[in-house]
């Protein structure tokens, strides 16, 4: 039966082609046994399943019925499951694919799943099974059908979005000039006025992004705040924005996750944020963040805005999150 080990050691062996060369898998599989553990612990850690239950309470559904699962597909291919619910919203549950035996999927065997999640959780009636996928999957791209791409993970070291090198037409622009730009670490939330007002205008600019950029409550804002990872942006010592994350591990990735980067109204379309990342990444370097971890975070594969700017700082695409329905 699936073990925590051989599964990380796949996602590993499905990772490393992504980075340096010379990377080490067995490195790599140490951060997913980290992120995967817990994934293993809710197989049958009854506590779990009965918490889970009192939060996310559906009508018929038994404490049993909310632990992991591992699925045996024809090829050999084992995978650990587990039901989910897209922004905790009971009516949208959907499975998701949180651990396998071999690096990567074949259509066949998530054509299985599929069929096989919907019987295994019928009791919540799943709408998806999400799956993350690899671009060093043999068939990245062509494995599904863009329309189920979800959040693309982006990465690279630290060190080299530090060392981005600046690509902007207009070289005379004050926003190009590194001097002109600070992130200070925010020392509490008194911004958060500013924060909404940012987010108010970028979804009546562009309504489609509230699907995939949500506007942070200030309670979790004072979290990251307390962590010491949240920073406001200054630009000519005004205010224009915070930029904000964790140091952890994820994707097998130990690291700084970006999870905001958001600009003050009069900010948007000048190309700042490229900027941003690039200050950012020298200021983490600073703090104390080692050189070679890594500078990641999800983007909506649908923001080809915010792709590009993360692209533009030498960032790569190293995987997705398909949502294929059930």
């Amino acid at each position: 039966m699936a073990s925590l080990e051989q599964c990380a050691q796949a996602a590993a062996a499905a990772l490393v082609p992504n980075l340096e060369i010379g990377a080490s898998v067995a490195k790599y599989a140490d951060h997913f046994c980290e992120s995967l553990g817990s994934e293993f612990k809710r197989l049958d850690d009854l506590a779990l399943a009965r918490q889970f239950q009192e939060y996310c309470p559906v009508q018929g559904a038994a404490v049993a019925d909310y632990y992991n699962r591992i699925i045996v597909c024809p090829s050999g291919l084992e995978v650990v499951v587990g039901i989910r619910f897209k922004d905790l919203n009971l009516e949208k549950p959907f499975v998701a694919l949180l651990a396998q035996t071999k690096p990567f999927v074949t259509l066949d065997d998530s054509n299985f799943l599929k069929m096989e999640v919907a019987s295994t959780y019928s009791m919540f009636r799943p709408q998806w099974l999400r799956a993350y996928i690899s671009s060093a999957h043999p068939l990245w791209m062509g494995l599904f059908s863009p329309e189920y791409a979800g959040k693309a993970l982006v990465a690279a070291t630290i060190e080299t979005v530090a060392a981005s090198a600046e690509k902007y037409e207009d070289q005379n622009s004050i926003l190009q000039s590194n001097e002109n730009i600070k992130l200070k670490r925010a020392r509490n939330t008194l911004f958060y006025g500013q924060y909404v007002q940012a987010y108010e205008h970028a979804h009546k600019v562009f309504p489609a992004a509230r699907e995939w950029a949500r506007l942070e409550t200030e309670e979790d804002l004072s979290e990251l705040v307390a962590e010491s990872t949240l920073y406001e942006i200054y630009v000519n010592e005004k205010w224009a924005g915070i930029f904000a994350g964790s140091n952890t591990v994820s994707h097998g990735l130990q690291g700084f996750c970006v999870s905001e980067i958001i600009l003050a109204p009069e900010l948007r379309l000048k190309r700042l944020a490229r900027t941003v990342q690039k200050i950012a990444a020298q200021t983490l370097i600073l703090d104390g963040v080692p050189a070679n971890h890594w500078f990641y975070g999800t983007i909506g594969w649908a923001n080809v805005p915010a792709l590009k700017t993360a692209l533009s700082a030498d960032r790569k695409v190293f995987g997705m999150e398909y949502w294929l329905p059930v």
